[in-house]
């Protein structure tokens, strides 16, 4: 039987790898300490990864809202070329006037920029009588709902990052969880080569074709 030796992991194989160890080593008494190691060693770690992926829960709900803003966009220029009454006319222009203020560039604007602007827009927005247009007037409440979506996942991410400022990132704190594997795997391949104990033999051979299925 052969020591385990830990290929280049992604951080998320790396997390799954360490669970399945954790559950694979889970209660043989030989290597308690290690096993403790590798577990005090995975806490920052998935702290880290937390915080590493909380800033890209923001990206599809700022893909939500841009979407809605195009829809409405959109409209407004097809409008403009279909026949409409006088009292129509007043109002595509108004939203055309928006259109050419805040037009497809908002969404090229940061983060915080493109909230504001929302806002503004939509404030614009209520100014406009669109009874008239339900195909233009039906996309202000989900531009609506998607920039609340998206300040609420903001807020979410500033306390979260407020409160986990002194943690580090999951990157940063690898290679300790990975030398903690490294040692429980090692103290095991020992055990194994000096006691005939079953469990552990059992376990070490499921660890060794678990860590080999990460190869390649």
């Amino acid at each position: 039987m052969e020591a385990i030796s830990i290929p280049q992991l992604r951080l998320g194989q790396l997390q799954t790898l360490t669970e399945q160890t954790l559950e694979l080593t889970k209660g043989i008494e030989q290597v308690t300490t290690y096993v403790a190691a590798v577990e005090e060693a995975f806490e920052p770690f998935l702290a880290g990864m937390l915080k590493d992926s909380a800033e890209s829960d923001k990206k599809p709900l700022d893909t939500i809202r841009d979407q809605y803003l195009s829809g409405l966009f959109i409209g407004v220029r097809s409008e403009t070329h279909y026949p409409h009454d006088t009292a129509q006319l007043v109002v595509l222009e108004k939203l055309q006037h928006m259109a050419d203020k805040y037009g497809f560039k908002i969404s090229k604007l940061p983060y915080d920029e493109e909230t504001a602007a929302i806002d503004n827009l939509l404030a614009e927005l209520e100014t406009v009588d669109l009874q008239g247009m339900p195909q233009l007037a039906r996309w202000i409440e989900k531009i609506k709902a998607a920039n609340e979506d998206f300040k609420a996942s903001s807020k979410e991410y500033l306390e979260g990052t407020v409160r986990s400022s002194a943690t580090k990132s999951a990157t940063a704190v690898a290679p300790a969880l990975v030398a903690a594997l490294d040692n429980l795997y090692t103290m095991l391949f020992a055990y194994t080569t000096v006691t005939a104990d079953e469990t552990i033999a059992t376990a070490y051979q499921e660890l060794s074709e678990l860590v080999d299925t990460y190869r390649g």
